[in-house]
């Protein structure tokens, strides 16, 4: 995923959203419906996706993140793949 601000003294601000792909909300994580809000001057900002850990060993599991909504700044790349390695 890519986003780039565009020269401003003002907040801006993206929504993101997670989506199942081998891994299952609740199952495997806690599904994100979230804003990340950009103050002046911040060119980064991380999304946190939690994890549910369970006792049985599994191969990795994928899920899908979208960046939506964009305000103030342009989005290069809305689509990202966020992967959970063995969680036990």
């Amino acid at each position: 995923m890519a986003s780039s601000r565009v020269t401003s003294s003002s907040a801006v601000s993206v929504w993101y959203s997670t989506q199942d792909g081998s891994a299952n909300a609740i199952a495997d994580y806690w599904p994100s419906y979230e804003l990340l809000l950009f103050p002046p001057g911040t060119t980064t900002r991380r999304a946190w996706i939690w994890v549910r850990g369970d006792v049985v060993p599994e191969t990795p599991e994928y899920f899908f993140i979208t960046l939506a909504a964009p305000w103030g700044l342009a989005v290069g790349d809305k689509y990202g793949i966020g992967v959970i390695v063995d969680d036990d």
